[in-house]
């Protein structure tokens, strides 16, 4: 029997538990089957209009293995296509900006905003027999949500508002292209991106790991809510500390349309690698990305109202984020021992450990 059965064995537990093998944390080959089976089938998030404001401007992402261009056109539509020439493959665009056209920087092939092939510039003798129409760029389905730019490689994929659910529903209460950018900043994670996600959801954790960052919050009045692959938690204020919570807003201007909850605090996880922060006074996106099987980065962006000033303490590394790193890398550095394993799971307080396990083994099959 191998190693990676064996230890797949010992870690499954029966009904509510911890599902995914440990090998899922830091197993190459794993994760070459997670990019393919999970990333390259779900919505995945690709930034927000406001990083493409005018026709002509770009950004680039991976999904999977795929490299994808998102570019808004000439009619202001937001498109995404597969970002390789039709000539030879090469890749057309790097990181964001904007262009007229889009040339390969190979042959010089050359398309609209709307991904036709318009030109191949000289030498047009030696395609002689070739019919630009037919030489468009690969298209990638692109939804908005909320100001919210989604990609999907699949061929056709569920639409996105089904596939966000009552999460999409709760996020048109915040429109992305109304706020502004006040914050953007990336950390290197040394553990897998699953360990973050995890955490992010486990809500027993907040009345030990954040025992003093979040006790401003009645942990156990809060509530959560699993839809279909989603999770959305919400936190009410502890009476007492209301001024604390307030003063951490201080700056931040009320989001229009958004009822103000006395301090009530969102924190939810659009599957399965976007955890976001949500409150009366700011909307935060927590990206998680694959750096190799043991390492990942989190990408963290703040909007708000336009005129709001970043608070004092925003803008400085979070203590809160501090301990959620601490212990994602913790768990990291003990899970290639053949000797770890896993306890018994709290059955309500961890159960979103388990829902999310669900939800991600429905795409990674287990060896």
């Amino acid at each position: 029997m191998s190693k990676i059965s064996v230890l797949a064995e010992k870690s499954l537990q029966p009904g509510k538990g911890h599902r995914i093998p440990p090998e899922a944390y830091f197993d190459t080959d794993w994760q070459n089957r997670e990019t393919i089976e999970l990333f390259e089938k779900v919505w995945c998030f690709a930034g927000v209009v406001g990083d493409i404001p005018e026709p002509g401007d770009y950004l680039t992402v991976k999904v999977g293995r795929a490299p994808v261009l998102v570019v808004r056109d000439r009619e202001n539509n937001v498109r995404a296509f597969h970002n390789f020439c039709r000539h030879r493959g090469a890749q057309l665009l790097d990181g964001s900006g904007h262009c007229a056209t889009i040339s390969c920087p190979y042959h010089a092939w050359n398309y609209g905003l709307d991904g036709e092939l318009r030109k191949v510039p000289q030498h047009e003798e030696q395609f002689a027999d070739m019919k630009l129409e037919d030489w468009p760029l690969l298209p990638a389905s692109c939804e908005v949500h909320a100001g919210m730019i989604f990609v999907n490689v699949t061929k056709t994929p569920v639409p996105l508002a089904e596939w966000l659910g009552e999460l999409g529903e709760y996020l048109n209460h915040y429109d992305l292209s109304k706020l502004v950018e006040l914050r953007k900043v990336e950390y290197p994670l040394n553990s897998n991106w699953k360990y973050f996600a995890e955490n992010h959801i486990d809500w027993l954790h907040l009345f030990y790991l954040h025992a003093k960052t979040l006790n401003m919050y009645d942990h156990n009045n809060g509530h959560w809510v699993q839809s279909g692959d989603h999770w959305m938690g919400f936190e009410v204020p502890e009476p007492t500390k209301l001024e604390e919570i307030e003063k951490r807003q201080e700056g931040l201007l009320p989001i229009d349309g958004i009822e103000p909850a006395k301090g009530q605090y969102g924190a939810h996880l659009l599957f399965p690698n976007l955890p976001l922060i949500t409150n009366e006074r700011s909307f935060t996106i927590m990206e998680l990305k694959q750096d190799g099987p043991t390492r990942s980065k989190l990408s963290i962006r703040m909007f708000a109202t336009p005129g709001s000033v970043l608070p004092e303490a925003r803008k400085e590394d979070s203590e809160v984020m501090r301990e959620d790193q601490l212990a994602a890398e913790r768990m990291q550095m003990t899970v290639e021992s053949p000797f770890t394993e896993v306890g018994p799971l709290a059955l309500e307080y961890e159960s979103p450990v388990t829902e999310f396990h669900d939800s991600y083994l429905r795409y990674v099959s287990l060896p």
